[in-house]
């Protein structure tokens, strides 16, 4: 192994950097376990903007690429360059050659673009039903709450209708002017 790519390595797994790599390398596995190719090619991709000498993001990028051969072919080498014991990798570009081979393809590595994607972000069908989620929670708890007030309002206006309560009737005066009795005489 060259030593300047092992010391980086070395370098490489004492920093932060490295523990978030490993963590986005293991949510690409987990989404590629899913069936979800698209989430464990950007997760692969953000491990490898993070750390590029880890083996296994550069062999699933190697496993998740279909269209291409030679796109494969390459980053399968990669996957072996930074781990030459890669069991995985090593099986999987042994079946690359053969079907290299078999299909006419030159054996010869392609340049590829270095992995510089950011983590994925959660597609716009689950934020937008995650909206529409919580938009029905608010809209049934205000009409929960509309129904609740119209049932107090209903009930409490049968609730007065039952009760018969006589309220003294007002007189046609205001109170400081209803007459007094006098015990003076009044002339006859």
């Amino acid at each position: 192994m060259d030593p300047a790519f092992s010391t980086s390595q070395e370098a490489s797994r004492s920093s932060r950097a490295y523990r978030e790599s490993q963590r986005a390398l293991r949510r690409a596995f987990q989404a590629w376990r899913r069936g979800r190719a698209h989430a464990a090619r950007a997760w692969a991709r953000r491990a490898l903007s993070l750390n590029p000498h880890l083996a296994d993001a550069w062999f699933l990028l190697g496993l998740l690429t279909t269209h291409d051969l030679r796109v494969r072919f390459t980053y399968l080498l990669l996957a072996l360059k930074a781990n030459p014991r890669h069991g995985g990798a090593k099986q999987a570009l042994r079946t690359t050659l053969h079907r290299m081979r078999a299909e006419d393809v030159p054996l010869r590595p392609v340049p590829v673009a270095f992995p510089t994607e950011e983590a994925p972000r959660p597609s716009p069908g689950k934020a937008l039903a995650r909206r529409i989620f919580w938009g029905m929670r608010l809209a049934l708890g205000l009409l929960l709450m509309y129904a609740l007030t119209l049932t107090a309002s209903v009930a409490r206006d049968w609730a007065f209708a039952q009760v018969s309560v006589h309220l003294p009737t007002a007189t046609p005066w205001p109170v400081w002017q209803i007459p007094r009795a006098t015990f003076t005489p009044t002339p006859s």
